[in-house]
Parts: C-alpha cells; structure tokens; sequence
C-alpha cells in the first residue's frame, strides 16, 4: 500500500540539472530525501530548469530508486492567460514567445531577438524601433547597397524614388 501512496510526488530542485549524459538528470528534494532524478519532456522540447523549480516525480516501475520527473517554474509563469494561449519562457531573462488567443504571435527578448537564417515574412512587419542591417539591403528587386541613379545633374533637383 505504501507503494501506491508515495507512487507521485512534489519536489523541489536543490541543484543545477546535469545535463552531460544521455539523459539529463537534475537533484531534488522531497520527503526529506535528496536523490538525482531522470528529466522526462516532451518531444522536441528540451531545457534546464532554474534551480529551486518545482518537479512532480514518479518511481518507474514501483522501484524507489528508478526516479523520473517533468520540472517547472510555476512562481514564474505566465499568469492570466486566455484559454488556448501557449507561452514558452525563459524564467530567468523572461524571453518568451506567446502564442496568443487572437492569433498574433507575440516575441519577446530581452536582449536580441537573433534570426540566423534566411526569414520570409509573408505578412506586414511594422518595426516600432530602429532596424540594423549587416547584410545586403534588397527591397523591391533592388540592392539598396550597389544601387545608383544615373543622369542626376548637381543643384537643386531631386531624384525619383527608388521604388
């Protein structure tokens, strides 16, 4: 019967996760015990929870030794969200991508907001602040960077528009 009681558990992480094996394992605390227990995510998603997360753990195969745990930052969630909306955060910087209820995806960096590949947007993009490129600026067909207008005589005229 004791198995069946202790079978879930909460615990809280008491160390950094430890994430140099095949599966990554983090320290928590619970029921006055301390043991490293196996990360459980979904596929695809993979982190390293902030220490001090809350963990809902469960023995694999009622052997209390064979631990596995699915952790979160429940204090610093996301609170309020409208049914549907998804949110995933870094808890530490607060950098999020918020997937809203009215469809707008909402991105959020608290430094850069970094896209290391080609971007398409298909869609308006309206920038509130300044836009720095390193690269070749294209717009229309056009390479803003080698593009020149010929036949401008000096004075007071002024050429057409680029596009």
């Amino acid at each position: 019967m004791e198995k069946i009681l202790n079978l879930i558990k909460r615990a809280i992480q008491t160390a950094k996760p430890n994430d140099s094996g095949v599966r990554q394992k983090a320290q928590v605390t619970f029921l006055g015990q301390t043991k490293d227990i196996k990360t459980v995510s979904p596929y695809g998603v993979f982190s390293s929870s902030p220490n001090h997360s809350d963990w809902l753990i469960w023995s694999a195969r009622c052997n209390k030794d064979d631990l596995y745990g699915i952790p979160n930052d429940y204090k610093n969630r996301i609170k309020n969200l409208k049914e549907g909306e998804v949110v995933l955060m870094n808890t530490l910087t607060k950098s999020l991508i918020h997937f809203k209820e009215s469809g707008e995806i909402y991105f959020f960096a608290n430094s850069s907001l970094v896209f290391d590949s080609e971007s398409v947007f298909n869609e308006d993009v309206d920038f509130k602040k300044n836009v720095n490129i390193d690269g070749i600026l294209t717009l229309a067909g056009v390479n803003v960077n080698t593009h020149v207008h010929g036949g401008v005589m000096s004075g007071g005229s002024n050429t057409n528009p680029m596009i």
